[in-house]
């Protein structure tokens, strides 16, 4: 009997044993698994060719290095970024798909109602890597030389000069609702899919002007094609120093105006919240040390990029904060 019941003890041990040695492996294999494992999505919500597409393209290989995975870089554009955002919202909030945003497009989006999404307590923000000031454009074989006599021009003559823009709520509409604001002129906006088909209006003849970050802007500047007005903010920048800023210029934006606009275009990533602490870790880690890298710093200065990294809470403090004060006259 005593042999009966110790047979049945040790069997019974066995299989503690072994169901416990099972339950610590899987414990420790989930503990060992290491994020990112395999290709993480990054969804830019504009089309190829424009500026969100070109930082991310030229961001993505230096990321890459840090993750020590690829990077799958979608275009999905739509309705001023809201159909590119809404599919990050979407998203499962595992590290696998993160996408790029903006100010002050993503605040004026929400605020307009166009963007129903809230960007406070529905998305993670993993930092900013570009700041692009706000600049004004003509043809370079428009009449106007400079950005006053567009506006004399206009203060005369109410909407008879057109102004290309991509949706009522980008940098570019802003920029002229700002000038606007400032000086009781009044363009005739004229909206385009993307910012390259505003540059093409423009350059063919059939737009007057455009509004264009200083990285958009650049290109078309160096080659001659395109005359710069002015950029937004205190200082010129590097890239063109003989381009005027708007204060240079005796035109004074109002705080919300001023902030966007001279701020420019802050691209930055975020992802849909409630990821796990360890993935937005790993990825806000990723994204500083790409953007402080030198060799991304001196490929994005080649092509006009104007690197300028924010950590995570202050481009996230950035995005409420422009809710609150950037009220803007938005056209529908």
């Amino acid at each position: 009997m005593v042999r009966k019941y110790g047979s049945i003890f040790l069997a019974l041990l066995i299989v503690t044993l072994i169901v416990g040695c099972s339950t610590q492996s899987a414990t420790q294999s989930k503990k060992d698994s290491k994020y990112p494992e395999h290709a993480i999505e990054v969804i830019v919500p504009f089309n190829a060719g424009g500026g969100s597409d070109l930082t991310v393209r030229t961001f993505a290989p230096f990321l890459e290095k840090e993750l020590g995975v690829s990077l799958a870089i979608i275009n999905k554009p739509g309705a001023g970024g809201i159909m590119g955002m809404t599919a990050v919202s979407k998203a499962k909030p595992d590290g696998y798909t993160i996408g790029l945003t903006g100010l002050p497009g993503l605040p004026a989006l929400t605020i307009t109602g166009d963007f129903t999404v809230d960007p406070i307590k529905n998305f993670d923000y993993l930092g900013a890597i570009v700041s692009d000031p706000a600049v004004i454009a003509v043809s370079a074989k428009s009449e106007y030389k400079t950005l006053g006599e567009v506006i004399d021009h206009l203060k005369k003559n109410p909407e008879s000069l057109s102004y290309a823009a991509t949706g009522s709520a980008g940098l570019d509409a802003i920029t002229a609702y700002g000038l606007e604001n400032a000086t009781s002129a009044k363009f005739r906006m004229v909206n385009f899919e993307s910012g390259k088909e505003a540059i093409t209006s423009v350059l063919g003849g059939n737009i007057d002007a455009v509004g264009l970050a200083v990285s958009e802007a650049s290109p078309y500047l160096k080659s001659g094609d395109l005359r710069v007005l002015g950029v937004a903010g205190e200082k010129r920048v590097p890239s063109m120093p003989d381009v005027p800023t708007f204060s240079e210029q005796g035109i004074k934006l109002s705080k919300g105006f001023d902030t966007a606009t001279k701020s420019g275009i802050v691209r930055g990533f975020f992802m849909p919240a409630g990821a796990d602490e360890q993935v937005l870790a790993t990825l806000r880690d990723a994204v500083k040390k790409a953007a402080e890298n030198p060799e991304f710093k001196a490929q994005a200065e080649k092509i006009g990029l104007p690197v300028s990294y924010v950590e995570s809470d202050v481009f996230a403090k950035s995005v409420e904060t422009m809710i609150k004060e950037l009220k803007i006259p938005i056209q529908k």
